[in-house]
């Protein structure tokens, strides 16, 4: 009963941004989770990366993870990523040295499957040795 109305997610958003753009950490990676998941606004997953980057930059111990996963979502598929792919392999090594364990456990699994994926397609590209030219 303490709680009738459902919260104000943009004013929450609202506030978040106003303690991130100061500079405050923990606000940063709410505002890109809210932006990520749509809650509050519409995702965007631009701001969510921008917003998990400036954490990411001040040490928070998932954002370097959610920007991995933006930088994913931008392209529609974790393992298909064509303009990014150096980002997000940045961000997944930084996640690996995370504080935050459930962190490193997902970005190294992630890892793992994009380099799977990676010489799988290698190996079906390259499967004799040649561009397929006679």
């Amino acid at each position: 009963e303490y709680f009738q109305e459902k919260p104000d997610l943009r004013k929450a958003l609202m506030w978040y941004e106003r303690a991130a753009e100061n500079g405050d950490m923990k606000s940063q990676y709410r505002c890109a989770v809210m932006y990520y998941f749509g809650n509050g606004c519409d995702i965007n997953y631009e701001q969510a990366e921008y917003w998990a980057g400036e954490a990411m930059s001040q040490g928070h111990p998932k954002a370097a993870l959610l920007c991995a996963s933006c930088v994913a979502e931008q392209s529609h598929d974790t393992y298909s990523i064509k303009d990014d792919v150096e980002n997000f392999v940045d961000y997944l090594r930084i996640a690996m040295d995370s504080p935050d364990e459930w962190a490193r456990n997902k970005a190294k699994e992630w890892m793992d499957e994009f380099v799977h994926r990676k010489r799988k397609l290698m190996s079906e590209l390259h499967w004799d040795g040649t561009w397929g030219d006679d």
